[in-house]
């Protein structure tokens, strides 16, 4: 996650299928305690010996291809999530994150701004 710089990672199953989702935040409570001192290799440990499983959100909320990007968007707020897998039937095709979001309206908004420039 940090080579890639993506926050959340779909988890599948051995059949391909979407079973979880994984986020920054379920790794860092997974090995951060507020009330244990360790040394950064203790966290290294930590992190090569635990499983996904483990950390994972179960049966993630997901959406379609077709979802409307407001109703991804309404999603994800009213669940306070940050991704939702994309499925087509059962098969991952992609992710759709809160950054994919805010660029679609800063694209929007940059389009919006340039059609009501008298330009």
């Amino acid at each position: 996650m940090q080579r890639t710089r993506c926050r959340c990672l779909p988890v599948l199953d051995d059949g391909g299928r979407v079973c979880g989702i994984i986020t920054d935040r379920d790794v860092r409570l997974a090995v951060n305690s507020p009330v244990i001192m360790r040394e950064r290799w203790q966290d290294d440990v930590l992190l090569e010996h635990t499983q996904v499983g483990l950390c994972m959100t179960p049966d993630p909320v997901c959406a379609a291809p077709d979802t409307p990007l407001a109703d991804a968007v309404d999603l994800m707020i009213a669940r306070q999530i940050s991704g939702l897998p994309v499925l087509d039937g059962e098969r991952l095709v992609g992710i759709v994150t809160v950054t994919d979001c805010l660029r679609a309206l800063a694209r929007l908004l940059r389009t919006s701004d340039s059609a009501h420039d008298p330009a």
